[in-house]
């Protein structure tokens, strides 16, 4: 009886359909985080990256087509970044801590983004909201 079970387990599982969205806009700022080398982000030491935030304003919607356009870029420039929790680790929706730093990548850079923070840490969460289809 057992494995019976567990056949139809094995066959429930392969057989749901799963969906993604790509984020193209957003009403909040987007934040673009790229790891040097591509590394996976651990939970220490911070591993150094760049970080671009795209912000139009207030009430503007951000789009991801920006990322290179100086006009609405809040920041650019170099960061360290870590997971942060400890029981939220194990989920799939992470916590990061970062801090922002000059291009030596070792001296704090203690800059206002998008006018809401004025400190160098920050922990955004991964709790973001995508819709299937971009705005007309």
């Amino acid at each position: 009886m057992k494995i019976h079970w567990c056949t139809s387990l094995v066959i429930a599982l392969c057989s749901v359909e799963a969906y993604s969205q790509t984020l193209i806009e957003s009403n909040l700022p987007i934040i673009i985080i790229t790891t040097d080398g591509g590394v996976s982000i651990p939970d220490e030491p911070k591993v150094k990256a760049s970080m671009k935030l795209i912000y139009h304003g207030p009430g503007e919607l951000n789009y991801v087509t920006d990322k290179d356009n100086p006009a609405y870029l809040d920041y650019n420039g170099r960061i360290g970044i870590e997971i942060r929790g400890s029981s939220s680790q194990v989920s799939p929706k992470k916590n990061y801590g970062f801090t922002t730093r000059m291009a030596d990548d070792i001296t704090n850079n203690n800059v206002s983004l998008v006018s809401l923070f004025t400190r160098f840490l920050f922990m955004p969460s991964s709790t973001v909201r995508f819709h299937k289809s971009p705005r007309r």
